[in-house]
């Protein structure tokens, strides 16, 4: 490595070495040569640059102190070269929408296994529930379906964990220095991103799923074209689930410190949304109070709307089987919505309702993402410690 300047610069590119190369890269090296204008070849073992990197975590408080002058002086000197403070919002989201896919395509093991399970995983489920019938036990294999559907892809979001935690040290030095602001970034990650391993993966999954496991438009006697609107949607709310969970998991990596705590996190978050979300626990045994927190996962709002749009007003009658006074009767032509109050869900509502509050959700954590990123994702003492390690 060519290096044009004093001796006493070398130590700064130990530190843009250890920023330019991911750990994996650094390995490689057992040693980094560095040639100054004096022709004065310093020889950097790997623990001389990690002792670098250390010396460099403990200079963090005074430069989080001077960090708004150091912002002032980068924006002034781009104001007198005649540049605006910030590349334009549609150049930027262009440029890094083309990084962040061609970062994802370079991981073809994330899409492909992605893909993969998407497809495996739909035929399973769908042959393990084929051709549910019209009976009780039908609809609690509806459930359990559904049940499934939402775990998987709210487990299958923390995937989108590591490509924050790879991309962390190209993105802070980028905001720092004022090569583009948080918005374009979170808008061309979340693009990339949940198109290629969040909505064409679960895509793919709900349509091999239903028409498989048999639901409303699709039975034993063939496809009712009156109830293909519902097909549609049931894709469309497995989607923006899909999406909406991989935009939470990045918002909790932006505020983690390290990959192992965002998965952490994430985990417990999920685990408490699909808690909440109405079939291990039914609502009416539920206190106020969890009632509230109930209204905000995700998990819940797609598992209602899924289940309104599989039983209410099916134009498929369902059969129950109830004893009284000590023999067994068969209730025939039963409408679909009269198991949704003993699951919990509001027969008045609408799918439209459900749906309308996902993408509010969605576009609600995309916020909070952002938000995180421009005031948070940004290291300072504390926090840089561990992104430079």
């Amino acid at each position: 490595l060519a290096w044009k300047g004093d001796p006493e610069s070398a130590e700064l590119l130990c530190d843009a070495v250890k920023m330019a190369t991911s750990p994996a890269q650094s390995r490689r090296f057992d040693k980094y040569s560095v040639v100054t204008t004096a022709d004065y070849l310093v020889e950097l073992t790997s623990a001389q640059i990690e002792a670098a990197v250390v010396k460099q975590a403990e200079e963090d408080d005074s430069m989080a102190s001077s960090y708004p002058d150091r912002v002032a002086q980068t924006s002034s000197r781009r104001a007198l070269n005649g540049m605006e403070q910030y590349r334009p919002f549609h150049n930027s989201v262009r440029t890094l929408l083309l990084r962040e896919m061609r970062g994802v395509l370079r991981r073809p093991a994330a899409l492909l296994s992605h893909l993969a399970f998407g497809i495996v995983l739909g035929l399973l489920l769908g042959l393990l529930y084929r051709n549910v019938p019209n009976t009780l036990p039908g609809v609690i294999n509806r459930m359990g379906g559904f049940f499934f559907f939402l775990c998987l892809w709210g487990f299958a979001s923390l995937s989108a964990i590591d490509h924050v935690f790879a991309m962390k040290h190209r993105d802070v030095l980028a905001l720092i220095y004022l090569e583009y602001s948080a918005a374009p970034l979170v808008t061309a990650r979340a693009v990339a991103d949940c198109l290629l391993l969040r909505a064409i993966p679960a895509g793919l999954y709900s349509i091999i799923f239903y028409p498989l496991m048999g639901l409303a438009g699709f039975n034993v006697s063939g496809v009712d074209a009156q109830s293909l609107p519902r097909f549609g949607i049931f894709v469309a709310i497995g989607i923006l689930y899909s999406v909406a969970m991989g935009i939470q998991a990045m918002f909790l990596a932006s505020i983690s410190p390290s990959a192992g705590t965002a998965t952490l996190l994430a985990s417990i978050v999920v685990l408490f949304e699909v808690l909440l979300g109405g079939f291990l626990i039914n609502p009416a045994s539920m206190p106020p109070a969890v009632l509230a927190l109930r209204n905000l996962s995700p998990f819940n709002h797609a598992f209602c709307a899924m289940c309104l749009n599989e039983l209410k007003d099916s134009p498929v009658p369902f059969e129950v089987s109830v004893e009284l006074q000590g023999t067994w009767q068969s209730l025939s032509d039963l409408d679909g919505s009269t198991f949704l109050a003993a699951l919990g869900v509001d027969q008045n509502a609408t799918v439209l309702q459900h749906v309308s509050v996902l993408w509010l959700q969605m576009l609600g954590l995309a916020w909070l993402w952002h938000i995180s990123t421009a005031y948070w994702f940004v290291p300072m003492s504390r926090w840089r410690r561990g992104i430079i390690q």
